[in-house]
């Protein structure tokens, strides 16, 4: 068996599959360790964003535009209503089952633990990195007009249902599709960010900043997930090469753009074998 053609006889194939596969695992940490990084630097970048929310002028036109609004909203006809039970979408309790159920799909329907892992790890650090916005930024909640308890910057509910949205539909569409998971997240998050306005939970830069935070965490699984996201259809993911089950006469390459290990075209052989003809003939 060689690999492209050119490889070492059969009895050295299992050391070069193993070989492979080790530096397809350094990639998606070195990937996953980036992507944290990135993360990292986002927490930051929100509590800045608090920061300046707090300021005077920004502080006075975020309450004027909450006085008129708010009290507005909850005069319109069966909106507080409306507003008090699909706010609820955000419920910390529904969305951590969500979450769950989310990475029982990836599981499922992309039979990969690497991806529920993400997910989970994504969707929780999410929640203790707006704890520690919370802490530093140390903003303030609406005390009137409020239906239930207000808030502190930014609001946790809207980014919980753009990610859990951009997350789910991630796993059934893969990479494919980027305009409609993010669209229908940011759709699903405005419903929630009008309810947290209709019952006065949040000011609205606490809603509007969200928007950009949950799509952040949208693309953050969708960047860190895609070695596993990348098969055309769901259901379809081929498995990385075993090097302990691996065929004698297959012929194997290491695909760069997934990082996975997998067959070789008849292209990719016939080239191989040319070059090793030329090779031989010089």
């Amino acid at each position: 068996m060689s690999v492209n053609g050119l490889g070492p006889p059969v009895t050295s194939q299992v050391f070069v599959n193993a070989t492979a596969e080790q530096d397809v695992t350094k990639l998606h940490l070195l990937r996953l360790a980036r992507l944290a990084l990135i993360g990292v630097l986002g927490v930051v970048a929100t509590v800045l964003v608090g920061k300046f929310s707090m300021l005077g002028p920004v502080k006075d036109v975020d309450e004027a535009v909450f006085d008129a609004v708010v009290p507005w909203l909850q005069g319109l006809p069966g909106v507080t209503g409306f507003g008090e039970v699909v706010t609820d979408m955000g419920a910390i309790p529904l969305n951590r089952a969500i979450a769950v159920l989310v990475a029982l799909g990836a599981l499922v329907w992309r039979r990969s633990l690497w991806l529920a892992l993400i997910a989970l790890a994504i969707f929780f650090g999410s929640m203790y990195g707006h704890s520690l916005v919370i802490n530093a930024v140390d903003g303030s909640s609406p005390t009137e007009h409020v239906l239930g308890n207000a808030g502190p910057y930014y609001s946790g509910g809207v980014v919980r249902v753009i990610a859990l949205v951009g997350f789910a539909l991630t796993v059934y569409f893969g990479m494919r599709r980027p305009r409609l998971v993010y669209g229908t997240a940011v759709a699903f998050g405005a419903v929630e960010g009008l309810t947290r306005l209709i019952v006065g939970r949040h000011w609205p830069f606490d809603v509007l900043a969200s928007i950009p935070i949950g799509l952040a965490l949208v693309w953050l699984f969708r960047a860190a997930g895609e070695p596993w996201l990348s098969s055309a259809d769901a259901g379809d993911v081929a498995p990385v090469a075993d090097p302990a089950v691996a065929d004698p006469g297959s012929v194997i390459e290491l695909d760069r753009s997934t990082h996975r290990v997998v067959p070789a075209t008849r292209s990719d052989v016939a080239a191989g074998s040319s070059r090793t003809a030329r090779k031989t003939g010089s």
